[in-house]
């Protein structure tokens, strides 16, 4: 008996000592943008348009005669906290939050290659009220590694709205 609690408190000790080394850093984001149609005053100065555009990050009134004439729909990037042992890519999450008919599928790229497709049929794309949410689950490279990143989604009309160099190295 005496054995088999040593061999279990061993391998239950090497076991969280693995934990420890592979284990997980907190989840933190790393990007986040809000794309809007928008209507505003004729030759906007540099500071227009930072007033405008520090409004809607915060979402804040905007500055007299600017006027959001539709959603586009937004991207965030969270970093998991987690590396693959042995290669050192990350595991990242890639959301899309567009209206329901401007998001039937979104595509993850890292250098030039699709990584995943969301779509309904594989439960990729959840759909709530009037609302489309598109959850895509990418590696990245190791940090360190020039590599650059790029998410695509297409509406039911074939519309594509993108958004490049999302992924800060």
């Amino acid at each position: 008996m005496k054995m088999i609690s040593t061999t279990i408190g061993t391998i239950a000790v090497l076991g969280l000592g693995a934990f420890a080394w592979y284990g997980p850093t907190s989840p933190a984001p790393v990007a986040t943008i809000k794309s809007v149609a928008f209507s505003g005053p004729t030759n906007p100065s540099v500071s227009e348009v930072a007033a405008f555009s520090e409004a809607l990050a915060k979402n804040q009134p905007l500055p007299s005669g600017w006027q959001l004439t539709a959603n586009e729909g937004g991207v965030r990037v969270i970093d998991n906290g987690y590396a693959v042992p042995g290669t050192g890519e990350r595991s990242w999450s890639v959301t899309v939050v567009d209206d329901q008919a401007d998001l039937s599928s979104a595509t993850v790229y890292v250098n030039g290659q699709s990584v995943y497709t969301a779509t309904r049929a594989n439960g990729g794309i959840v759909d709530r009220g009037t609302m489309s949410i598109a959850t895509l689950p990418v590696l990245v490279p190791p940090a360190g590694q020039t590599w650059t990143g790029e998410v695509q989604w297409i509406a039911n009309d074939g519309t594509v709205r993108d958004a490049e160099n999302l992924f800060p190295q």
